[in-house]
């Protein structure tokens, strides 16, 4: 008796569809979501309660007084990632999104964000440009124009 070996059937796989777009969503999205609890780590380590006067330095009396300026440094570069949180996302979208991440990626998302900040920004309280209220066809100038007060 001689018994025929059949080889498993191999499934093929279908190509789920989305699924690359997906995956480079997920990709360029690590980076700046890895950095939020280094940057919470950072920012609680920094509080007066860790390693400032009511933590780790009031405990070590007049030995801990080097301490308090290194709570500040650390609570400081913590405050730092989170206020630069968009800049982050912004890189790590443009380097996750791109089929060559180089550093001219990186730059360009850089400057993208500081112009959409930049255009994004109020006017100064002495600025003389006139703002064409909502719902109304004006035609003047929505650029921010400070006025010189000297004539």
């Amino acid at each position: 008796m001689t018994t025929a070996s059949k080889a498993p059937k191999t499934r093929e796989k279908r190509a789920i569809p989305g699924m690359a777009q997906l995956q480079r969503v997920g990709r360029s999205l690590m980076l700046p979501i890895a950095s939020l609890p280094a940057a919470a780590l950072l920012l609680r380590l920094g509080q007066s309660d860790m390693l400032g006067a009511k933590g780790l330095a009031g405990a070590l009396g007049s030995n801990g007084h080097w301490l308090l300026p290194v709570a500040d440094v650390v609570g400081a570069a913590g405050n730092a990632l989170f206020a630069n949180l968009p800049l982050l996302f912004a890189l790590g979208v443009a380097v996750g999104y791109a089929r060559k991440p180089d550093g001219s990626t990186g730059l360009a998302a850089l400057t993208g964000t500081w112009s959409s900040r930049a255009s994004r920004m109020p006017c100064p309280p002495t600025c003389s440009a006139r703002r064409p209220q909502v719902g109304h066809n004006s035609s003047s100038t929505t650029a921010c124009s400070v006025a010189s007060s000297s004539a």
